[in-house]
């Protein structure tokens, strides 16, 4: 079949394969980006927010924890009160 058509004939064929090729693969690339673009515009509207909230609290916790350690020797009464326990 292919040795009967002239070579002009020939490398239009190959040539317009891998165009449609190129062209298939480019479709399924943006389709592909389309579906990352949404995972990460989920990620950053709602999973985002919750693990920023999560860390600020976690944050909040561990200095209201280094303040409650700390607090005898800020707070002059309890001071007073460690002293004389002493």
């Amino acid at each position: 079949m292919f040795k009967q058509m002239k070579i002009a004939t020939r490398l239009m064929l190959g040539f317009g394969t891998v165009v449609a090729l190129l062209l298939a693969i480019s479709i399924l690339s943006v389709l592909r980006l389309a579906t990352v673009n949404q995972a990460s515009v989920q990620i950053m509207d709602d999973s985002y927010p919750k693990v920023s909230m999560a860390n600020e609290n976690l944050q909040r916790t561990i200095d209201n924890g280094r303040q409650i350690e700390d607090a005898p020797e800020q707070h002059p009464v309890l001071v007073l009160e460690r002293d004389r326990h002493r």
